[in-house]
């Protein structure tokens, strides 16, 4: 007993086949290869914007390179003390002392050469200081030495009251404060 199907119905079913199978093709081929391409067009485009960074980056490394040294060796010179000898250097830094003393106005009692010392390839020579200053002239004499060039750098700084008006403590009076401390530059080695 076969059945047969009237023309209508076989029609709809063959349509009906044919749309779940143009369906499955769609769903199980189509679309992940799509998804794939759409995959592969995302990581290229994040690619090539990567790409693009680290050429500007390579670009600018190159320039911040070159930037980076004109800097040192515009610098350089000026951040160590320039003299021939660690005597000769020994006596800037009394001069430079003696200099700023006078500009601030404080009472420059005694100045005396360090023994000079090897560090990192730089020879640190330094001078002990005795001076008579109300503190915000300290202050300013501090100042000046540590942010002028060359670079120096305060060490064993010892601050005592040095009698007076009773004023010195604020800054006012004139005997002002009685202090030591020792004051380092660094000069090239040869060769360095």
């Amino acid at each position: 007993m076969t059945m047969r199907m009237s023309p209508g119905f076989s029609r709809i079913l063959a349509l009906l086949i044919l749309v779940c199978a143009v369906t499955a093709v769609l769903l199980f081929v189509v679309a992940p290869v799509a998804a794939a391409f759409r995959g592969y067009g995302e990581r290229t485009a994040t690619a090539l914007s990567l790409l693009e960074r680290y050429r500007t980056a390579l670009a600018d490394g190159a320039d911040l390179e070159a930037r980076i040294h004109e800097l040192r060796s515009r610098s350089d010179g000026d951040a160590y003390i320039a003299a021939p000898s660690e005597a000769l250097a020994a006596a800037e830094l009394q001069k430079r002392l003696k200099d700023v003393s006078e500009q601030v106005g404080a009472d420059l009692k005694s100045t005396q050469a360090l023994e000079a010392q090897t560090e990192g390839g730089f020879r640190k020579v330094g001078i002990r200081v005795v001076i008579r200053a109300p503190v915000n002239t300290l202050s300013r004499i501090l100042h000046i030495l540590e942010a002028g060039t060359p670079f120096l750098f305060i060490e064993n700084l010892d601050v005592r009251d040095g009698g007076g008006d009773g004023g010195a403590g604020r800054g006012q009076g004139t005997a002002g404060l009685h202090v030591n401390f020792d004051v380092h530059g660094f000069m090239r080695v040869a060769g360095t």
